[in-house]
C-alpha cells in the first residue's frame, strides 16, 4: 500500500511540474512576441521622428525580454546625445548580449568621444575595426576617426 501511495505521489509531482514547466513555457513565448511587437512599434516611432515614444516602445520590448540586444542597441543609440551615461549602458548591455554587434561598439565610441573618455573611445574603434565597420557606419567612420584624432591627441 505504501509503495502505491509514493508512485501516486510521485506521478502528481511529475504532472505538477510538467504543468508549471509548460505554463512557463507559454509565458516565455507570449513575452517574446510582445517584445517583437514592442521593438517593431519603436522602430515605427522613430521613423516618423517621434524620439520619446520610440525610446518608450524599446522600453517595454527590453522589459519583456531582457536579452534583446537589439533593443538595448536601439535604444543606446537613440538616446545617445541626450543621455549618454544611460546610452553608454545600454550599449554596454547590448554588446555584452552580442560581442559581435560592431555597430553598438561604433556607437559606444562616438558616446565616449562626446563625454571625453577618449581612451575607451579608442578602445571601442580598435574593437569596431577588428568585428568589421557596417557599410551603413562607413561615411561616420571617415569623418569620426579623424575627429577623435585631433581632440585625442592620439593616432590610434
Amino acid at each position: 500500500m505504501k509503495t502505491k501511495h509514493l508512485i501516486t505521489i510521485v506521478a502528481l509531482v511529475a504532472l505538477i511540474a510538467t504543468v508549471i514547466g509548460m505554463s512557463l513555457d507559454a509565458r516565455k513565448e507570449s513575452n517574446l512576441k510582445k517584445s517583437k511587437a514592442h521593438y517593431q512599434q519603436a522602430l515605427a516611432h522613430q521613423r516618423q521622428g517621434d524620439r520619446d515614444a520610440a525610446t518608450a516602445e524599446f522600453t517595454k520590448a527590453i522589459e519583456k525580454n531582457p536579452g534583446f540586444a537589439l533593443a538595448y542597441y536601439r535604444r543606446g543609440a537613440l538616446i545617445t546625445r541626450i543621455k549618454p551615461d544611460q546610452a553608454i549602458s545600454d550599449l554596454t548591455r547590448a554588446i555584452a548580449l552580442d560581442p559581435g554587434l560592431s555597430h553598438a561598439y561604433v556607437i559606444r565610441a562616438g558616446t565616449y568621444h562626446r563625454v571625453q573618455e577618449y581612451d575607451k573611445a579608442w578602445d571601442d574603434v580598435h574593437k569596431a575595426e577588428s568585428l568589421g565597420i557596417h557599410p551603413d557606419f562607413k561615411s561616420h567612420w571617415k569623418n569620426f576617426v579623424p575627429t577623435l584624432r585631433k581632440d585625442s591627441g592620439r593616432e590610434k
